[in-house]
């Protein structure tokens, strides 16, 4: 079955990702800390953007998290990332990889030629998409992936001027990254079923990303998220550069 295929290569790489976004971290902290320190370029949006982190941490600070309501919020906001990214990278992998075997089989017929290499029987159409329960980047994904707020900052990014869409995009984030520990320090490594590594190797790494993506957004627009990501994959490009110079120090070939 084609999803089963992803989860899969997805296990495989389970620790080869965790790994790499760890070893990736020093990036990721200063290319945030550089958007931090730019803030007085832009007074009106950080000064939204911080009040709203404010509002929401103190009233995080006045409601105790032990309180059964707001746990009760949390967990369903995390189910609510999970079934996001269950269906967007597994279920929705699933269904895109059915149209496109459609699409073939149905152009081999009409052109009088059957395709061996395609086989209706080797993905069944009903198991198409499913994902299994044990997917670590499914359940990894409610921790680092803000659903709730994204589609709070989606709605204000439509409707509200750029100042308050900052104001939500603060309130947004420190209630994601406050959510996070709440919930990982109210509830047991075991019964979240996370790997106690894989949180200070890949879930912190990855928050740290998101705070940083969500404030370049919050200054400076699409701009911004273009400029930090691109920030991030400069390291790589200084590697793949290094690798290559050392290549031709040795006088290897590009295809050696």
């Amino acid at each position: 079955m084609f999803a089963q295929r992803i989860d899969e290569i997805v296990r495989r790489l389970k620790w080869p990702i965790a790994t790499l976004t760890l070893v990736q971290s020093p990036v990721f902290i200063a290319e945030t800390l550089r958007w931090i320190l730019i803030t007085g370029d832009y007074p009106v949006y950080a000064t939204m953007f911080w009040l709203g982190f404010a509002l929401v941490y103190i009233l995080f600070r006045s409601q105790r998290p032990s309180h059964e309501w707001l746990l009760k919020w949390i967990s369903r906001e995390r189910q609510l990332s999970h079934t996001i990214v269950n269906f967007i990278l597994f279920r929705g992998g699933g269904q895109a990889f059915t149209l496109l075997k459609n699409w073939l089989l149905n152009k081999f017929r009409l052109n009088g030629k059957e395709n061996p290499s395609i086989n209706d029987s080797a993905y069944p159409r009903e198991n198409l998409g499913g994902s299994s329960n044990d997917n670590w980047l499914a359940q990894c994904a409610p921790f680092f992936l803000p659903s709730a707020p994204m589609l709070l900052w989606l709605a204000s990014a439509l409707i509200l001027p750029a100042f308050i869409r900052c104001l939500v995009l603060g309130a947004g984030l420190a209630y994601h990254l406050l959510s996070v520990y709440v919930e990982l320090r109210s509830t047991s490594v075991s019964r979240l079923q996370l790997d106690r590594r894989l949180i200070w190797s890949f879930i912190l790494p990855m928050n740290i990303v998101v705070f940083g993506i969500t404030y370049a957004f919050a200054l400076k627009g699409f701009t911004g998220i273009t400029s930090y990501l691109f920030a991030l994959g400069q390291p790589l490009k200084t590697l793949g550069q290094s690798l290559h110079q050392f290549r031709s120090l040795l006088g290897w070939s590009e295809s050696t």
